[in-house]
């Protein structure tokens, strides 16, 4: 008897950081639904595990401030969404700023995006819940940003201050060429 070596997987492949929080499982659950293999990461798979085994998701145990596991996560990765984030609402600050210190996140995101450039393969970075639309090229990479599902700042403030604009989210449609349409809705009432 013969056996038959599966043959590889190419539907591109979209990892989501952030996998097991709110925004992040939903994105998991879309990029899956959407029909692309979906590389899962976040520091637990919390009680999402079942959801990701359920869609044949691949979920990776990580810390992104860890740099030494960028590399693995990234592998054959053709987009990020990148929706992981420093805060938990059921975790006291005092417990999440012992680990991660706010002035790391610059840090690992440019350390993120170093690794996205250096693998040649992703296109596409998106990330969320920032309180401006993003939209911008790094070598290479499309990055855009999502604002906010809530209100948004003023553009160009030195204090603090609202803007009068209102809630929005990005429709976004990945193709197996590995080009993207999107597009920004704003949420008028």
């Amino acid at each position: 008897m013969t056996s038959q070596a599966a043959s590889p997987d190419r539907r591109p492949c979209a990892l989501v950081t952030g996998a097991a929080g709110f925004t992040g499982h939903h994105m998991v659950l879309h990029a899956a639904r959407a029909g692309l293999r979906v590389r899962a990461t976040d520091v637990s798979s919390r009680h999402y595990g079942a959801l990701f085994d359920a869609l044949g998701v691949e979920f990776v145990a990580a810390d992104l401030t860890r740099r030494e596991k960028l590399d693995r996560l990234l592998e054959g990765v053709d987009a990020v969404f990148h929706v992981a984030g420093i805060h938990d609402y059921s975790t006291p600050d005092e417990i999440i700023f012992a680990e991660v210190r706010p002035q790391q996140v610059p840090v690992v995101a440019a350390e993120l995006l170093e690794k996205l450039q250096a693998t040649g393969r992703v296109r596409l970075l998106v990330f969320g819940h920032v309180h401006q639309p993003y939209e911008d090229e790094h070598n290479g990479i499309q990055v855009i940003g999502t604002p906010s599902t809530c209100r948004q700042f003023k553009p160009g403030s030195d204090d603090f201050d609202v803007d009068e604009r209102p809630p929005a989210y990005r429709r976004i449609t990945l193709h197996a060429d590995g080009s993207n349409d999107n597009e920004l809705i704003w949420v008028d009432n």
